[in-house]
């Protein structure tokens, strides 16, 4: 079931129809009002499908199946031969370490530390190395 199914609008719909069927949806579903079990999930992919549809950039990724959800990684399974779990963990330390290479590379091409970096250098030493120094040398003054 794709976003507009779930919603009950055209993929043609504007965003004052698709507005108005997830107002009607949210109110049926909302956790506080349907004691349904599902009904908190169901909430939730109702309140994403909206967030996916009523955002012209993203609606237009989801359209042309540029925009990366659970479905893709699904997809992504079926073609491998792993669990879903496994396949899944792949992902998750693939996209860690390109994150990671990212901001390596980003940080090694300065050659210097960003001011993040040196906000907690400074913090560091303010806090774990300078109390030690001081406690050590008051330990030092007491034993003399």
């Amino acid at each position: 079931m794709n976003y507009y199914d779930l919603l009950g609008v055209h993929p043609k719909s504007n965003n004052e129809e698709i507005r108005a069927a997830f107002l009607e949806l949210s109110k049926k579903y909302h956790p506080d009002v349907n004691p349904a079990r599902n009904a908190n999930y169901l909430f939730i992919q109702i309140k994403l499908a909206y967030d996916t549809l009523s955002n012209p950039v993203t609606r237009q990724k989801y359209d042309t199946g540029n925009l990366h959800n659970g479905s893709n990684h699904y997809k992504d399974y079926r073609e491998s031969k792993t669990s879903y779990h496994e396949h899944k963990e792949k992902q998750t330390n693939k996209e860690k370490s390109e994150s990671h290479y990212r901001w390596e590379n980003t940080n090694s091409e300065k050659g210097t530390k960003s001011d993040y970096e040196k906000l907690i250098s400074f913090l560091f030493y303010f806090f774990i190395v300078v109390p030690l120094i001081f406690t050590f040398l008051s330990y030092a003054i007491s034993i003399e």
